[in-house]
């Protein structure tokens, strides 16, 4: 199942409960920051965590920190900001990481969802690959 087929998903129960703006809309307002966090663990054994945030200035983005091991911080852009210190993702993989973590400090994530959980991993491994 691809990202956009997951993402979809998601889109048609919240149609089918009657709420009409997109998932995308719905985690982006300008009051808000944090959507929500997770813990994940790299294969190769580190543990991160991953902050889903959303500001006015930097737009959509990701905050990885590592937990354990040699301190590590990376950010990534939905929506380009800072292109050389921020990696780039789409907005569906920001939108999948929001669905992921919603909440704050979700230790395991929507692990309910195997196929959204298989595709944040995905992403989650080639934005730590060079760390």
């Amino acid at each position: 199942m691809t990202l956009s087929e997951i993402i979809a998903g998601y889109e048609a129960a919240k149609a089918a409960r009657g709420i009409t703006k997109s998932t995308w809309d719905l985690f982006r307002h300008d009051t808000k920051d944090r959507v929500g966090s997770v813990r994940m663990t790299d294969s190769r054994g580190r543990r991160w965590k991953v902050r889903v945030r959303h500001t006015g200035k930097r737009g959509s983005y990701l905050k990885l920190s590592t937990i354990t091991g040699p301190e590590r911080e990376i950010r990534a852009s939905a929506e380009g900001y800072k292109p050389g210190l921020y990696a780039p993702i789409s907005r569906e993989e920001w939108v999948a990481f929001a669905l992921f973590a919603e909440g704050d400090d979700n230790w395991g994530g929507r692990t309910g969802d195997p196929s959204l959980c298989a595709a944040v991993t995905v992403v989650f491994e080639r934005l730590v690959a060079g760390v």
